[in-house]
């Protein structure tokens, strides 16, 4: 009984809504749609970029790859890059007694040791 009483209130309530005229179908030929190319889905979009971004990006890289890897000159901080950790950071070695911090690969040259060389090459000169 309390089935059939929904159902009534339901019907009630969907006979006094008003339609509204966006509830129907809208009619393809009269719509903008209808104008549409399916072609436009496939051409590309304009970029939102200007054609020179990329250019200005790789210039301003290089300039400043310029300056960094050759203008420059060395500092303090430089100095202490080239440092053995142990030297620059105290406690190290006994944190990890077991690691030698002072073996290094044939390739690495510690700034000391180059600085030494090339005071020998000069004196030689």
């Amino acid at each position: 009984m309390l089935h059939r009483g929904a159902k009534e209130i339901t019907h009630e309530f969907n006979k006094n809504q008003v339609k509204d005229e966006n509830d129907k179908p809208i009619p393809l030929s009269t719509s903008p749609a209808a104008e549409w190319k399916a072609k436009w889905n496939r051409v590309p979009k304009p970029s939102p970029q200007v054609w020179y971004t990329g250019y200005v990006v790789m210039g301003s890289l290089g300039v400043f790859m310029l300056y960094f890897c050759i203008l420059r000159e060395e500092n303090d901080l430089d100095d202490i890059i080239y440092r053995p950790l142990p030297e620059v950071i105290d406690g190290l070695e006994k944190q990890y007694p077991n690691y030698d911090f002072y073996a290094k690969p044939d390739y690495v040259v510690y700034y000391d040791k180059l600085k030494s060389k090339k005071q020998e090459e000069k004196e030689k000169q």
